[in-house]
């Protein structure tokens, strides 16, 4: 199933705990509130820094990679969006490039992880 991005966006307005999801999971005040947390000395919630910081990542490669969907990054104080010249879906901002792109560097990555992984186990 290949859904284009103005299909994507008449579908979501059905689904309203869906964009509910979506703002408070894109944005940089909830996730701040939630990295602050796992900087406490409670031993749980250390456990999930990992998850905070790609969660960070996600954040930050969402500010270069989203034409005209863009997210509402300082929800709920704000509805400020920061619209990218790039787009990983939207054909108008260069979608098939980054897809190149973005295929390329995965590959590698892959290659790279393989290639360690299989050391390791030679060494074994």
């Amino acid at each position: 199933l290949h859904l284009n991005p103005a299909a994507m966006m008449s579908i979501l307005p059905l689904f309203p705990w869906a964009m509910q999801m979506d703002l408070v999971g894109h944005s940089v005040i909830f996730w701040g509130i939630g990295f602050l947390m796992t900087l406490l000395p409670v031993p749980v919630l250390g456990r999930l820094r990992f998850f905070s910081v790609g969660c960070g990542t996600h954040l930050f490669v969402d500010e270069l990679t989203h034409g005209a969907h863009a997210n509402y990054f300082f929800y709920p104080l704000s509805l400020f969006s920061i619209h990218s010249t790039v787009s990983y879906w939207e054909a108008g901002y260069f979608a098939k490039e980054f897809n190149w792109v973005n295929g390329t560097l995965m590959g590698i990555t892959g290659i790279y992880l393989v290639s360690r992984w299989w050391k390791k186990k030679k060494l074994k």
